[in-house]
């Protein structure tokens, strides 16, 4: 008998609906869209009540979401349901939350149950929640009929479903978490490319992150989200907010996209016409303020409708040209417009309502700020790389430019001196230049100090080493003519006499004289000599004249230097020689010397100023053939030693372990540049505590 009851039920119902067929709610249909059962009345004059409304002719919906463009009327939807199922909780939902006016009415009521919209504040909707909530309730078994008035300046798109409350609740918690997530990756392309401007101050990361936020803040204010946090008690900010946001959209991403494809520079009569959307999104803020509600909408669905097509165009030119910014760009705005073609033909009923046809913008705008973040990152790697290309170009130039000046500076040299050295690395920079200078000027003085000193003593020396011999002989004879006399004497037999020389002998202690002026005459010898060998020594160190490059023997060289150095070494440590047979090295000789006297002078200062020294100073100077071509010279001391941290960088200019005032830090650096100026090679070993040793490398014939 009830089943009977029920169907007869049903059938009336569906007799009043004039055949419309219900939206059945069931365990195998629990949640849907009810466009299929849905019927809707268009009042033209926007003043028709429900009674009205209850007598008039709806019409099926031909889609399956209701979708009605832009109209000053107001739109009945009318709706059967029957409930098959066990539960009695229900949703009627209409995920767009952009309707400025709705009233819902349930069964025979002439009042509408709920009353709502975008134009009124957010807290006066039955359920707070970005989209329309209207729960109600529904026995089993039984149905009813819902009307649903609908009014709105912009487009009215009702994707209206029934579904039970769990159901609804759990597929919104669903479309939550998806646009946390898009939230979420819009503010992390955000803040992460805020950081990027502010480091690299590059402006297409300002138009870039202006673009993502207000297509962000555009999109949340298409889901309602903007109206929820930010403008719940004001809806006429809320409405404005769709309009400012999407028009500040469109001029950030017209900014956007003439600095990073540069369209300025590719495409210069398009990049004129980016003038005209920019003038159509300004047209659309001032509309809106001006209270043209409909228009500044039409205006921004205009503007981004064109302006997408248009840049499609010009990208693709660009791209075309071989930019590949715009590649990257194009690819970007391709995912974009496809997310963009497959919302519209879901709003036109082409492509079925679902969750993910309903979350296309977001996917698509998403995907676009993440592929336009990526561009920009592939973007500043190629202006880096061009930016080295360019520096390497400069640099090259530099490097030619310094080969000419050098080539005429060694022509109007070769006026001065037969031959200046070569620059070796043309990379020195400012220090190393430096310490050229300071090398070149300090050979020259040094030499022309030990040439004028040696030539100076050298005179009078001479004197005294030739006189020598003569005295000496001279001293001779004046012995041998007393010793003459005083044995004629003592052949006279005057004992007076001889007692008197006797006596007078010992007065002056004559004896003693005589031994005495050879002394002295051994000691005149003996200091000439050595007078003699410190001029050479100089003459050899100085290389006055010897400027140009020859085979010199480095044995020479070296004890020249100890002769220099010897009252710094002499009797403070021990100096050991491991002399083996060298051939002849072709070099600058005055410079090698220097060599020497820099690292045998420090070795000499570092034992002098350790304080922790117990054992005798000691320098060992090693030298040995290693190779057909090439010979090495080992100085080893066992001074103090030096940590890593000092080896690395005893060779650049101006650094040095002493304290202010007592070396400019240049020694080794110079040696460094004399050895590499020979096609030589310097290395150190040394360790912390036992010693160092400098083992120089040096090819027997120069290689130019």
């Amino acid at each position: 008998m009830s089943r009977l009851l029920l169907l007869l039920s049903l059938w009336t119902f569906a007799l009043n609906l004039h055949g419309q067929e219900a939206w059945v709610i069931n365990s195998e249909k629990s949640l849907g869209y009810i466009a299929e059962s849905a019927s809707y009345w268009r009042d033209t004059t926007a003043q028709a009540d429900i009674s009205q409304a209850k007598t008039a002719t709806f019409t099926p919906g031909e889609q399956k979401v209701l979708n009605f463009n832009r109209d000053k009327a107001a739109y009945w939807i009318r709706i059967p349901v029957v409930n098959n199922s066990e539960n009695s909780q229900f949703y009627l939902q209409l995920e767009h939350p952009m309707i400025d006016s709705l009233e819902v009415y349930f069964g025979n009521s002439d009042v509408p149950t709920y009353v709502t919209g975008d134009r009124y504040h957010f807290s006066e909707r039955p359920v707070e929640h970005p989209t329309f909530l209207f729960p109600f309730e529904l026995n089993a078994g039984d149905s009813t009929l819902i009307y649903v008035r609908a009014k709105s300046q912009d487009q009215i798109f009702l994707p209206l479903r029934i579904g039970s409350r769990e159901d609804i609740i759990v597929d919104n918690s669903r479309k939550g978490v998806f646009l946390g997530i898009y939230i979420g990756v819009i503010f992390v392309m955000f803040f992460y490319n805020l950081f990027v401007y502010i480091t690299t101050k590059d402006v297409s990361y300002l138009y870039y992150i202006l673009y993502i936020l207000f297509i962000g803040l555009a999109q949340a204010s298409l889901e309602g989200l903007t109206f929820q946090y930010m403008f719940p008690t004001s809806p006429a900010w809320y409405n404005a907010s769709s309009v400012f946001f999407s028009a500040f959209a469109g001029f950030s991403a017209i900014a956007f996209a003439k600095v990073f494809v540069k369209t300025k520079e590719f495409t210069p009569r398009m990049h004129k016409g980016l003038i005209i959307f920019q003038v159509i999104y300004g047209a659309s803020i001032v509309t809106y303020l001006f209270g043209a509600v409909a228009l500044s909408y039409t205006l921004v669905d205009t503007g981004a409708l064109t302006v997408s097509i248009y840049a499609l165009i010009f990208v693709s030119i660009i791209a075309r040209k071989g930019y590949r910014p715009a590649k990257f760009f194009l690819l970007a705005w391709t995912v974009f417009l496809s997310g963009l073609f497959v919302f519209a033909l879901r709003n036109f009923g082409v492509i079925e309502y679902s969750f993910w046809s309903k979350s296309i913008l977001e996917i698509g705008s998403g995907l676009e700020a993440i592929l336009l973040s990526i561009a920009l990152a592939d973007r500043i790697n190629t202006l880096k790389k061009e930016k080295e290309a360019s520096q390497e170009e400069a640099l090259r130039v530099s490097v030619e430019n310094e080969r000419i000046v050098r080539e005429q500076n060694e022509i109007l040299e070769q006026m001065v001196r037969e031959r200046t050295q070569k620059l070796e690395d043309t990379l020195n920079n400012l220090k190393e230049a430096q310490s050229q200078l300071v090398d070149a000027e300090k050979m020259a003085s040094l030499g022309q100090l030990t040439a004028g000193i040696a030539h100076e003593i050298n005179n009078p020396v001479n004197f005294i080493s030739a006189n020598i011999g003569p005295l000496r002989r001279d001293m001779d004879d004046i012995k041998e003519l007393l010793e003459w006399l005083e044995n004629k004497l003592r052949e006279s037999e005057k004992a007076e006499t001889v007692e008197e020389l006797e006596k007078f002998k010992e007065d002056i202690e004559f004896d003693y004289i005589i031994d005495e002026v050879d002394d002295l005459l051994q000691g005149m010898q003996d200091g000439t000599e050595r007078t003699v060998e410190i001029i050479k020594g100089l003459k050899v160190f100085s290389r006055v004249d010897e400027q140009d490059i020859k085979f010199v023997d480095l044995h020479e060289g070296l004890d020249s230097t100890l002769i220099l150095l010897n009252n710094s070494i002499k009797d403070l440590m021990d100096l050991e020689k491991d002399y083996q047979p060298l051939p002849k090295v072709e070099c600058y000789a005055g410079k090698l010397n220097q060599v020497f006297m820099n690292i045998l002078n420090n070795a000499a200062q570092a034992i002098k100023s350790n304080p922790e020294q117990k054992e005798r100073g000691k320098i060992v100077i090693a030298t040995r053939k290693l190779s057909d071509t090439h010979v090495e010279v080992r100085i080893t001391d066992n001074g103090p030693g030096m940590p890593d941290s000092v080896k690395k960088k005893i060779f650049e200019p101006f650094f040095t372990t002493k304290p202010v005032g007592e070396g400019t830090g240049l020694g080794l650096s110079i040696v460094y540049n004399i050895v590499k100026s020979h096609n030589g090679e310097i290395e150190v070993e040394s360790e912390k505590g036992v010693g160092t040793s400098f083992i120089i490398t040096l090819p027997i014939q120069h290689i130019q």
